[in-house]
């Protein structure tokens, strides 16, 4: 990375071209017969009118932890002074030198960066039987990015987790194998949420050896995120299965007992309607899938 990867000059041509080839025709398509390289030299951080790093600060985070200001309206600096972001997502190799992610730290300071989302599914690594434990190699990811990322001055916003195709190994989770994934789980299963905290534990508490100071402790980190992507609200509902359904339908039937006073009468007030899963008698009540919910 210390020199400039080959581009083809004909990427922005085919980009325009994509889009605007005539109907029956076939669209542009680079290859060595109709575009070619376009190579540079020297040193692509020296010093340059459009070198961008001098808006950055020294190292993120210098004046302290970023805060909302009194009316909610605006991000603030340690020492209180407005802030605005230009953000992208970071990208994180794992087989990344630090002199690889110090340079790509730096490129992005250079294009006027200040602000990264970092994330990684720090899930237990491949063959690891215990969940409880989360994969080191991807908590080691985030902690050489947000290192990386703090010397040139750019924040980090850190989103570790989407189980969306599940683990290596049987998760011990009924209704749910190996590879399986896990949408919705983590919201309704004690099992898993035990594990996901012990997960983030690791990861914002334990000191990050890239910087010497823990993520919780960092003010480089601008936000974290609780958990990323996965929600109720979402096709992906109704794929929960096994344990973790009965449980929510267990939930739900209580909460419709208090509401109501008993199942009958909640099924009533729904004029009859019924759900899949509907047991009265095992105390569960099955739910419609927000397909229902529109219009």
């Amino acid at each position: 990375m210390n020199t400039m990867t080959t581009t083809r000059i004909a990427v922005l041509i085919a980009l325009c071209a994509a889009g605007a080839a005539p109907a029956g025709q076939q669209a542009f398509i680079p290859d060595e017969s109709n575009s070619w390289a376009f190579k540079t030299t020297g040193d692509p951080f020296a010093a340059s009118a459009i070198d961008l790093r001098w808006m950055n600060e020294n190292v993120a985070g210098e004046k302290g932890f970023v805060h909302v200001s009194p009316d909610g309206r605006t991000l603030l600096r340690g020492d209180g002074e407005p802030m605005r972001f230009w953000a992208t997502h970071a990208a994180q190799q794992e087989a990344w030198t630090d002199e690889q992610g110090a340079a790509f730290a730096r490129f992005l300071a250079r294009q006027g960066v200040n602000l990264v989302r970092a994330g990684a599914i720090i899930k237990p690594a491949p063959g690891q039987d215990d969940i409880s434990k989360p994969d080191m190699k991807a908590v080691r990811k985030i902690w050489h990015t947000v290192a990386a990322m703090k010397k040139e001055g750019i924040y980090t916003m850190v989103s570790p987790i989407w189980l969306h195709d599940g683990f290596e190994q049987d998760p011990g989770i009924e209704g749910y194998g190996p590879k399986e994934p896990l949408y919705n789980v983590i919201f309704v299963e004690p099992k898993l949420q035990d594990a996901y905290k012990a997960w983030v534990r690791e990861l914002y508490v334990t000191t990050n050896p890239y910087s010497g100071v823990a993520l919780k402790d960092d003010p480089s980190v601008i936000a974290i995120e609780a958990f990323n992507e996965d929600t109720m609200l979402f096709w992906t509902f109704q794929r929960l299965k096994g344990g973790p359904l009965r449980t929510l339908e267990q939930r739900f039937a209580a909460w419709a007992t208090n509401r109501y006073g008993s199942l009958d009468a909640a099924l009533k007030a729904w004029g009859g309607y019924k759900a899949d899963g509907d047991n009265p008698a095992a105390g569960r009540l099955g739910m419609l899938t927000w397909y229902f919910a529109t219009p």
